[in-house]
């Protein structure tokens, strides 16, 4: 029915250690973000969790993962700082606390905090927004701070531009908004905010080429690259299908939010609380899907209750 997305075979798989509240990666290279902000990565080869590790005792803001590389940012309100390191998906993470009270009280007296087991790992100034990350850089958004396209494999900078002046919601309004996600193209960069704006750097030093509202009027919640275009999820249960410049392909009113979607043999399909939908509608699950990737030829889905089942329409 569907051809290999770079797809796994072998019987499945184990369960998460516990609740999940947030996916994050590519395809098969994902890492679940737990209820106490410990991450658990998904061993491709061997189809199971690894177990959960915490290597820092605060909130999580972004993770972004592709093959073996993985960047993980985390932020803490309370004590106003921020954290970025990198690392390779088949190394050991380790803890760098025992506890939050170590931690805290390392960030009160100002040691050094480091993560153990990463690749490198900075203290910044600005909260991460959004990261991307592929074989050969990874782009990130600071808040009030900009955009960076770095090395993965040793952090450099190649470049910082600017975040864009997002294009308002009608003429004249003067709305805040902030940076939802951005796509790493192989000549471009595509970045969104939460208002329905998108804009376009050149990859090659982040010059601003373009920028566009998309084809509707409310928030948008989500958004997802695949080869043929895009996937993007508005306020109000709507996802919409789009062309690679935007042009609006089709719209699908749906029970609740959408937590991941992903692009099969050109249809879309996706999971979300308490239903999966594709090309053929929309069908309700018991449970609330957060990850969806290819099995066998068949799209499976991983839960928030740490569980996985198929697809309600790819069975």
């Amino acid at each position: 029915m569907f051809k290999p997305l770079g797809e796994i075979s072998g019987i499945m798989t184990e369960e998460a250690a516990g609740p999940i509240l947030h996916c994050f990666g590519k395809n098969q290279a994902m890492a679940a973000l737990l209820m106490d902000d410990s991450i658990q990565r998904w061993d491709i080869t061997g189809r199971k969790f690894l177990p959960p590790v915490l290597p820092l005792p605060t909130e999580v803001a972004e993770i972004a993962i592709h093959d073996n590389l993985a960047i993980v940012s985390w932020i803490d309100r309370e004590l106003r700082v921020a954290r970025i390191a990198g690392y390779s998906m088949e190394d050991e993470w380790h803890p760098a606390f025992a506890d939050k009270g170590e931690y805290r009280n390392a960030v009160s007296t100002n040691q050094d905090i480091h993560a153990p087991g990463s690749l490198w790992n900075h203290g910044m100034s600005a909260e991460i927004l959004a990261i991307d990350i592929d074989e050969k850089a990874a782009v990130f958004v600071a808040m009030n701070r900009g955009i960076y396209l770095i090395d993965p494999l040793t952090s450099n900078e190649i470049w910082r531009s600017e975040i864009p002046e997002w294009s308002p919601p009608w003429e004249g309004s003067k709305v805040e908004s902030y940076t939802l996600s951005v796509h790493l193209g192989e000549n471009q960069i595509h970045i969104f905010d939460d208002r329905g704006a998108w804009a376009c750097l050149e990859r090659s030093d982040g010059s601003h080429t373009e920028q566009g509202r998309l084809p509707f009027r409310g928030k948008t919640t989500g958004v997802w690259k695949g080869t043929s275009g895009w996937a993007i999820t508005e306020s109000g249960n709507k996802i919409h299908i789009l062309s690679p410049e935007f042009t609006l392909l089709e719209t699908k009113y749906v029970p609740g939010p959408v937590r991941h979607a992903i692009e099969v043999e050109s249809e879309w399909y996706w999971t979300g609380w308490r239903h999966d939908g594709g090309p053929n509608g929309v069908i309700p699950r018991p449970e609330h899907g957060v990850w969806q990737i290819m099995i066998d030829k068949k799209v499976r889905v991983l839960c928030n209750d740490g569980q996985w089942s198929n697809h309600g329409l790819t069975v």
